[in-house]
């Protein structure tokens, strides 16, 4: 028993230290392969490690202030047009090709990551506008009834708890 209360105890250490025989892992920016003492430590990763080595964060650091001099931050986001003082932090994020580095326009928090999850790939956005026009219709929506408004003292003919139906619903159109 106790060992089961010390397996998921609070006080667990947050991070596994890197094994012995890993001294060396790969940066996705540059693609070198360099010593662990080469990347920062972040405690919310398994290994305990920054994914990318500290020179390519310092470039990226670097590249990202100068370009913060020579482009003015505009007032709304350059794809969804939000207002900057509705984003985190009331900054926009500086959006730039990850393949050549150019800089493409300032995007708010939730466009930055929309483009970063679909990999930065035209091909990609089209196959999710793809899938969002040709399977939004492909399932029926059902109507969801709270089940806790419903009548519970109901008794069905079965003798059983009364059971809600879920019916379905014509999709609205814009």
């Amino acid at each position: 028993m106790n060992d089961l209360v010390n397996r998921y105890s609070k006080t667990a250490v947050r991070f596994r230290p890197a094994p012995q025989d890993m001294k060396k892992q790969k940066s996705p920016d540059c693609g070198l392969i360099k010593e662990c003492y080469e990347f920062g430590n972040d405690k919310q990763k398994l290994d305990g490690k920054y994914p990318n080595c500290k020179s390519c964060v310092n470039r990226n650091t670097k590249l990202r202030s100068e370009y913060r001099k020579i482009y003015t931050e505009p007032d709304v986001c350059d794809n969804c047009g939000v207002s900057k003082l509705e984003v985190r932090n009331k900054k926009l994020c500086l959006d730039h090709d990850h393949n050549t580095g150019q800089f493409r326009g300032y995007l708010c928090w939730e466009c930055n990551q929309g483009m970063g999850k679909i990999g930065d790939s035209i091909e990609s956005l089209y196959k999710a506008i793809d899938y969002m026009k040709n399977n939004s219709k492909k399932y029926k929506k059902k109507k969801i009834v709270d089940v806790y408004s419903a009548d519970t003292n109901k008794i069905d003919e079965d003798g059983g708890p009364y059971k809600v139906e879920v019916t379905d619903v014509q999709q609205k159109t814009r």
